[in-house]
């Protein structure tokens, strides 16, 4: 009996150990969980047409130059339609150049850009990079849609607000505060770099179709991005020059959309003019480009409407597809849309 007494003694004294070192992991697995916490940002971000990120947690990071990255997941997002419950990324550093780093899961059905070029792989994901001072990276930022081109740029402020409202809220002196000290200004670069790309007219679709008018052209573009800019729908027409005139494109105030003018104009009681005409006329020494009370056009604006019109021989080559143009007649509208472009530019409601 006293045998057996001794080893039941025994059993409990290994129990009563065993029960502390399961506390002891418990409360040091509570920790990382907390630790992990600390670093995800609460707030929802939300950026025009339907674009948002509801958190964004950011985990690990790998501190060895030349190639440094910050590890980082972002929930629950939605892209002018597209949804993702889930889609990691990285904010990286390699070699001095600042960027992004979409990773492609392969329980990710479809890629987050639309405009997906796979740069590497990960292990069993794929990747593409986005850095700005690649090469590679410009013609891709350079041609990308428009919801690919607002996804990025409102990624890289968003990650840039992020950091910041951790480091507002963080102990001064921890090591949170020492990691978001570290990624800051790579994301504050990255923001400068976007914002320095030559802007340009980018869309998700154009659809084109006969005017109201004969001889005249509807188009309807969406998720339309230009100069920071984004726009859910742009609809307008091209009348084109016929009897000398030198022709005109009007642009509508489309639903539920931003007005595409930051100078829209507006009637006597206030509402916003429902569409404006834009006219062609010769280029002439030392005019200024005028907006619709005569006044200089604003440059933003202009260089919107240069852009826009600049797209025209891209639209009269899928008019002549879709709606099976004449070679002569393709060929005739092209150089309408030349003459157009070369045309100096003023606003009439």
């Amino acid at each position: 009996v006293g045998e057996q007494a001794q080893r039941l003694r025994t059993i409990e004294k290994l129990a009563a150990r065993r029960l502390q070192d399961l506390a002891k992991l418990g409360a040091f697995v509570v920790q990382k969980t907390a630790t992990v916490a600390e670093l995800e940002t609460l707030a929802s971000y939300s950026g025009e047409n339907n674009f948002r990120i509801k958190r964004i947690q950011v985990l690990d990071s790998h501190e060895t130059p030349p190639h440094r990255h910050l590890n980082l997941v972002l929930h629950d997002v939605s892209l002018a339609g597209r949804d993702f419950a889930r889609l990691p990324v990285r904010l990286l550093e390699h070699h001095g150049r600042v960027g992004l780093a979409f990773l492609r899961p392969p329980d990710l059905p479809d890629p987050p850009l639309q405009g997906w070029i796979e740069s590497g792989r990960d292990g069993d994901q794929s990747f593409m990079l986005v850095i700005p001072a690649d090469t590679d990276s410009q013609t891709f930022l350079q041609s990308a849609c428009g919801s690919d081109q607002y996804f990025v740029r409102f990624l890289a402020s968003t990650l840039e607000d992020a950091l910041l409202n951790r480091y507002a809220h963080c102990p001064p002196g921890g090591w949170e505060a020492a990691r978001v000290r570290k990624w800051l200004p790579v994301a504050r670069a990255l923001v400068r770099q976007l914002e320095q790309i030559p802007a340009r007219l980018h869309y998700d679709r154009g659809v084109a179709a006969p005017g109201p008018q004969g001889g005249t052209w509807s188009f309807d573009l969406s998720n339309v991005f230009f100069a920071g800019r984004s726009f859910a729908r742009l609809a307008w027409d091209w009348r084109p020059a016929a009897h000398g005139e030198q022709g005109e494109i009007v642009l509508r105030l489309a639903e539920d959309s931003a007005a595409p003018l930051l100078a829209w104009p507006h009637h006597d009681d206030h509402t916003p003019a429902t569409e404006v005409a834009v006219k062609f006329e010769p280029v002439s020494w030392g005019a200024t480009p005028r907006g619709a009370n005569g006044s200089a056009l604003e440059a933003t604006d202009h260089a919107f409407l240069r852009s826009l019109v600049a797209e025209l021989p891209v639209l009269v080559d899928k008019l002549a597809e879709e709606h099976g143009l004449a070679a002569k007649e393709q060929k005739h509208f092209l150089k309408l849309a030349r003459r157009a472009a070369a045309s100096q530019l003023h606003l009439s409601t």
